[in-house]
């Protein structure tokens, strides 16, 4: 019992928080497999490429041992499940697929949530940055007060420049990269678009 109380595999404490911590397999490592965000360009430059990671590293957002060992344990069973298709190279299954949007659709919902707390951007910046963004999907209805009911359809798009940084997370996140002109690809593309489209 003294044992589970004191068992901090997988987990590192930093300035009173909580952090899972595990090794990238030397293998995807030397191929790079998990690069880094890399660097920002400053505008009309591109990205910097990411060196590849030789660990993940993700906060529990918790001050708690205890919170923290039992987070754990889902996000070893995540990394352990993307690190083995790295190595053999499988495609996204469909159900990865509808996951990523989940957390597309949720992140995008706690990011508008906190702007909104921070007043970062006045409320008619806002809604202009939400009408520019769904101008990617589609016509946008001329009275912008009827956006709510307005339907986009995702279902044909066939470019993804509005996704862009999130199609790129969810392949760095599962070490996968994807073929622009895979079915795959598109279908990842699709979902997260939707995903932006409900929040």
């Amino acid at each position: 019992m003294a044992k589970s109380k004191s068992d901090t595999r997988y987990l590192k404490k930093q300035h009173e928080s909580w952090y899972f911590v595990i090794a990238v397999p030397r293998i995807l490592v030397k191929v790079g497999t998990f690069p880094s965000e890399g660097r920002k360009g400053k505008k009309g430059q591109p990205n910097k490429p990411g060196k590849p990671l030789s660990k993940i590293i993700v906060s529990l957002n918790t001050r708690d041992k205890r919170e923290a060992q039992a987070k754990r344990w889902p996000l070893v069973n995540e990394w352990t499940t993307n690190f083995k298709r790295a190595e053999s190279g499988a495609e996204l299954t469909p159900d990865e697929i509808n996951d990523l949007a989940r957390e597309t659709y949720t992140a995008t919902l706690e990011r508008l949530e906190a702007d909104a707390k921070r007043h970062r951007v006045p409320p008619a910046r806002q809604i202009e940055d939400v009408w520019i963004e769904l101008s990617a999907f589609g016509d946008l209805p001329p009275d912008r007060d009827r956006l709510a009911d307005a339907r986009f359809e995702v279902d044909d798009l066939t470019s993804f420049g509005s996704v862009e940084e999130d199609l790129a997370a969810a392949q760095r996140r599962k070490g996968v990269p994807l073929d622009p002109a895979s079915d795959t690809f598109r279908m990842l593309g699709r979902a997260l678009a939707r995903a932006k489209v409900a929040a």
